[in-house]
């Protein structure tokens, strides 16, 4: 399927009954792996959530049988769908677990605002996050907290007008929930 870079998505596949295994994987235009799933879905159906793409072009969604005398239909359900606003002077929760790993947000700004946000686990798990940040589709900020920092801050200067796109991403694949101040 051709995407542009930005798109977010949520694939999901219906076995007739439940009982057909199958996989899904995802792969980016340049043929490297962008997402997998086996059994998050529905009895033995692969599911993968919030699928944010990072470029522009081509990619390729697969679903294979987990064993070659696997026979069956299955509906293969792809909604395109659009990121959460982050609101400045409010607190926002954000929750991952083992099929939510990637959150994305989005916030328009104005030049020379500045803001400051800070990411608070609100369930004493300490988690890894990674959020990428974009400015009008381009490359803006990185910012990454590890289990050994009770919290993650971040102080966005934005050199000129536009939509700021948060992608922020806890790959633990359990339960965990943050805080954002913003």
């Amino acid at each position: 399927f051709e995407a542009d870079a930005g798109t977010m998505f949520n694939a999901r596949v219906r076995s007739e009954d439940g009982e057909m295994d199958t996989f899904m994987n995802i792969r980016t235009p340049e043929g490297y792996y962008l997402s997998y799933d086996d059994d998050s879905g529905y009895g033995y159906d692969p599911e993968v959530l919030n699928i944010m793409l990072s470029e522009s072009g081509a990619y390729t969604l697969a679903i294979l049988p987990a064993s070659i005398n696997t026979r069956g239909e299955f509906e293969l359900e792809i909604v395109q769908t659009p990121p959460a606003v982050f609101e400045c002077d409010r607190s926002q929760t954000i929750i991952f677990d083992n099929k939510r790993v990637q959150a994305p947000y989005k916030m328009d700004v104005k030049a020379n605002d500045n803001i400051h946000m800070a990411f608070v686990p609100t369930d004493g798990n300490a988690a890894t996050l990674n959020i990428n940040v974009t400015l009008n589709g381009e490359y803006f900020a990185y910012y990454y907290a590890d289990s050994t920092m009770p919290q993650l801050s971040a102080d966005i200067e934005a050199p000129f007008s536009g939509e700021l796109l948060f992608t922020i991403s806890d790959y633990l694949y359990r339960r965990h929930e943050f805080t954002v101040n913003i």
